[in-house]
This record gives structure tokens, C-alpha cells and sequence, in this order.
């Protein structure tokens, strides 16, 4: 027997099934004008619509293991547009017919095309007639690509029992599959796992936004991935200025430059401070800028603050803020980190306000202990991983975090009424 047809469903096979029994098979499943294969949208379609049919499924089944005989062959043609639909049921085989039976016409390999749909088909019993027909489907048979493993996978997809687990994986590898894969423009190729995605989210607020706000938790590497980013900066001939607390300098920085080899001009926050004019004045072509410990840029009144903000309004500098406490007293610390380089109007998308009104509503609302909802915004411009997920990535048991021990020892605790293992 030998089909060709440009789609295929299972109810369309339980039609000819009976027809089909044990008889060896070449069926050839035809490419849309578009070149993409249409007919899994068929079969997704029809589970869809059946998915409480549990004969169905049996069905499903049932052409799995059809298909599966090495007496049954499924492939694409090659080359252009193919919408042919044929049937030839010969004996004893295809280049040499006794008799046989050939259809040719409109009707797919369905159950609309073979029972419901208003199709036009033609029925030739002729030998001659059969015989050019099936010449006609062996040149094509023999123009095309093998697709039984695929077609099959396929079908198997949807009788596959799989856990929650996997089904819940799966979800999440589709959904963030891209920050996942392994850049290929990281020259830091040290990177763990979680690094590579702030990397990737920060990167891409970069470019959305000018700037940045790397939140990871304690330990997770900040530094590393603020260097990988100013990696890129460099290649894009950007002036990279690194500013950070002084002991966060000598020590931190100093370690991380001296593996990466990659060193970057600093000034200390401190510095800053004493010295506000120094900025301009030593690192005037300074147009991308990573503050390292940036809760130090929460009060808008310092000279610090001030320095830094005039020198991004003046080189219209690209910002990356590293931190993992960038709230410490109030709502108002985020806010005023996030304004050093974000327009007012950059969520009126969302909440139809400036950046201010949304931040001194929230902070209304949090201090009179109301619900509070800022994922929307965190997201959009907070870059944010926990130690927890960093773990779940190390596949390798690379990273270890000291765990927080209680002291329960009686002799090293003040005399007071509190319960310190319940706090």
C-alpha cells in the first residue's frame, strides 16, 4: 500500500485501519506551501478535541505500533510545494503490478478528508492506469527524506506518561530556556550557572533602560558578573568607571580584577564624597559606570549622590547598581537608586503614574501595613536570584554557603524574656 497526503490524523488512520491489517506500507506525508510541516497542528488539534476520549487514546496507540513495524515506511518529499493525495493498493508490489486499486483526488490522510469533508475523488482499477500512478509515487518515494523516528515521537509525545516534576521543568526550561543556554559573547567563561542569568537579565535592562539594579543575595558574585558586563562595554569602546566602598576595593575588586585579569578605573565611594568634583574632573569621558554597594546612593540630598547623578545626566552614562540590600529603611532608598537613571515615565505603561507617585503610594500603603504588590516593577528593572536557586543550578556542588547556626548554648545568652528560636 503506498498514501500520500499532505496531512494525517488518528481518526483518519481508524478509517482505514481494518484495510491497512499487516500490509506493508510507504506513506508519503506532503510539505504546505509554506515549507513548514502542517500536519502535527492537525494531530494537535484532534487531541485537543478528544482529550477525554479514552478510545481515542487506544487509537493512538494502536497507530504507534502500526507505524512502529519496520514494514512501514513515513517520509517528507524534498523540494518544493507537495499537496498530492493518493491511494494505491497494489499486488504483488509497486514497480511490478499484477492488480491493484490507485485513488486519486482531494481527500487527506484524515477523518474529515476520508468520511465528513465534501471531497472529489477518482478510482481507477486499470492496470496500466495503476501501474503510471505508482511509478509516479516511487519517483517521489525516492526524492525524499526519511521521517518515521520524528513522525512517531510525535505520536509517543502524547502517550508518554511524564511526573508533575517533569511536566513542571519542562515548563520552566521553555519559559526561560534562553537566559539558560551559555552565552557565547561571555568571555568570562568561569561564570556559574546563576551568574550567567543576571548577567543575561541585567544586560538586557541595559539595553532597555540604560541601566541596571543587581540584587543577588550575599555571596552569589556580583563583582564577576558586573565584569562581565563591563566586558561588553569595553568591546563597545564604552569608558567603564567602577565606584565602591574603599575596604570593598582593596579587597573584593583587587581579588576578582587579579583572576579575571581585567582591570578597571575606580574611585571609592568615599572619595566621592569628600570630593565630589572628582568625578568630573578625573573621569570626564566616563560613560558607563558600575556602583558597587549601591544602597550608599539611597539619599538624594549627599554630595555623593549628587556628583553621580549630575555626571549621568552630563555623559548620558550607562549604569550598572550592585547591592543586595538596596531598601534599608524605606521604600524611598529604591526609588531614588532606580531615579539616577530612569525617567519618570518608565512605568506609566503599567500604572499610569510617574516613577516618584508609584514609590510614595507604596510607601504609604507599606507603612499603614497594606497589601503590597511590587513584582511588576521589581521585575522590569531588578535583577534578583537567591542563594536557593544558585544551589539548584550548581549541578556540579561547586557552591558552598556557610549555613546560620543558632547558638542554643545557655551560657552565651543574655537573661532576657525571648523565645531567640522562635525570632
Amino acid at each position: 500500500i503506498a498514501i500520500a497526503s499532505a496531512y494525517f490524523n488518528i481518526q483518519g488512520f481508524g478509517e482505514l485501519k481494518k484495510g491497512l491489517a499487516d500490509k506493508p506500507l510507504s506513506f508519503l506525508l506532503g510539505r504546505e506551501p509554506t515549507e513548514s510541516i502542517k500536519w502535527e497542528e492537525e494531530v494537535l488539534r484532534e487531541l485537543e478535541e478528544q482529550e477525554d476520549n479514552l478510545d481515542y487514546f487506544d487509537l493512538l496507540l494502536e497507530a504507534i505500533l502500526f507505524f512502529e513495524d519496520p514494514k512501514r515506511g513515513v517520509r517528507i518529499p524534498d523540494g518544493p510545494f507537495f499537496h498530492g493525495k493518493t491511494y494505491i493498493a497494489v499486488s504483488p508490489d509497486l514497480r511490478d503490478i499484477k492488480y491493484g486499486v490507485g485513488v486519486v483526488g482531494s481527500s487527506n490522510f484524515t477523518y474529515g478528508g476520508l468520511v465528513s469533508n465534501r471531497e472529489l475523488n477518482m478510482l481507477n482499477t486499470d492496470r496500466e492506469v495503476v501501474q503510471e500512478l505508482a511509478d509516479w509515487f516511487i519517483s517521489r518515494w525516492e526524492n525524499s527524506t526519511d521521517f518515521k523516528e520524528e513522525f512517531l515521537d510525535y505520536l509517543r509525545n502524547y502517550v508518554t506518561t511524564h511526573s508533575p516534576y517533569d511536566v513542571i521543568a519542562k515548563a520552566l526550561y521553555e519559559t526561560y530556556k534562553a537566559s539558560l543556554e551559555a552565552p557565547q559573547n561571555i568571555t568570562l567563561r568561569s561564570l556559574y550557572h546563576h551568574q550567567i542569568l543576571s548577567y543575561r537579565d541585567a544586560s538586557e535592562k541595559l539595553e532597555n533602560f540604560g541601566g541596571a539594579l543587581i540584587a543577588d543575595s550575599t555571596g552569589l558574585g556580583k563583582s564577576r558578573t558586573c565584569i562581565s558586563i563591563a566586558l561588553d562595554a569595553i568591546k563597545n569602546e564604552r569608558k567603564v568607571l567602577l565606584i565602591a566602598p574603599k575596604s570593598i576595593l582593596d579587597t573584593t575588586w583587587m581579588e576578582e580584577m587579579k583572576k579575571t585579569g581585567v582591570l578597571l578605573d575606580s574611585i571609592s565611594t568615599e572619595m566621592l564624597s569628600s570630593d565630589p568634583d572628582r568625578l568630573g574632573r578625573d573621569y570626564p569621558d566616563a560613560n558607563f559606570l558600575i556602583i558597587d554597594e549601591a544602597h550608599y546612593f539611597r539619599r538624594p540630598t549627599t554630595n555623593r549622590y549628587i556628583a553621580l547623578r549630575d555626571h549621568i545626566l552630563k555623559t548620558n552614562a550607562q549604569v550598572v547598581l550592585a547591592t543586595a540590600t538596596p531598601v534599608n529603611n524605606s521604600l524611598m532608598d529604591l526609588y531614588h537608586q532606580l531615579a539616577l537613571y530612569l525617567n519618570e515615565d518608565c512605568i506609566e505603561d503599567l500604572y499610569g503614574q510617574t516613577l516618584a507617585g508609584y514609590f510614595t503610594a507604596s510607601q504609604k500603603r507599606w507603612l499603614n501595613s497594606q497589601k503590597l504588590d511590587m513584582e511588576d516593577v521589581l521585575q522590569r528593572f531588578v535583577t534578583r536570584h537567591s542563594r536557593e536557586l544558585a544551589k539548584a543550578l550548581d549541578t556540579e556542588g561547586k557552591i558552598n554557603f556557610p549555613e546560620r547556626v543558632l547558638d542554643q548554648d545557655t551560657r552565651n545568652k543574655y537573661s532576657i524574656d525571648i523565645d531567640l528560636t522562635r525570632v
